[in-house]
């Protein structure tokens, strides 16, 4: 058997965060994919972050979250990268707009989360949003991430790195 297994739908509705649990984050699996769509947050300009856990949800893992991504905006032309490097979290970095018509989308794809003793935990991912400060104008970037720890990851929860989820659809599917 190959392919994608859906595992859990979840839709935002004002929450302050979505979370997928060791009720589907099992041993079954060592790859992960969660697909958002139409994500929009209840406060402009702020960030999607995500964090893990290795005691569902109990308390979360303060390591370095180190990602790279690389982007840009399709009207200008203008290209970025950048890194990030958080203790307890990973943080998108770029900014999210809640107006009329607008909403992002991501995907990710998580590695070895539930391999114990070896392998580094990593994502790799993009992303397409609406930019609210400009007028038509779209933008996204490609993402990855390496994260040092070798204990079973049985939790995932995304939020915003100001206020709540205001909606979205987050889809998480196991990897065979």
């Amino acid at each position: 058997n190959v392919g994608f297994t859906l595992l859990s739908t979840q839709t935002a509705s004002s929450s302050s965060s979505i979370n997928f649990n060791s009720s589907v984050i099992t041993t079954d699996y060592e790859s992960y994919y969660v697909i958002i769509n139409g994500l929009i947050p209840a406060t402009n300009q702020t960030t999607l972050r995500f964090r893990f856990s290795t005691d569902n949800g109990s308390s979360y893992l303060s390591e370095n979250y180190a990602a790279r991504s690389s982007g840009g905006k399709a009207q200008t032309g203008a290209d970025s990268s950048g890194s990030s490097n958080n203790a307890a979290y990973y943080d998108h970095g770029f900014y999210l707009h809640n107006g009329a018509n607008e909403g992002s989308s991501y995907e990710f794809r998580f590695n070895n989360l539930t391999v114990s003793g070896g392998g580094h935990k990593n994502f790799f991912g993009n992303w397409v949003t609406d930019y609210s400060d400009d007028t038509n104008y779209y933008g996204g970037d490609i993402n990855g991430m390496v994260f040092d720890n070798t204990s079973v990851i049985n939790y995932i929860s995304f939020y915003c790195s100001s206020g709540n989820v205001l909606a979205g659809t987050f889809k998480l599917y196991g990897l065979i």
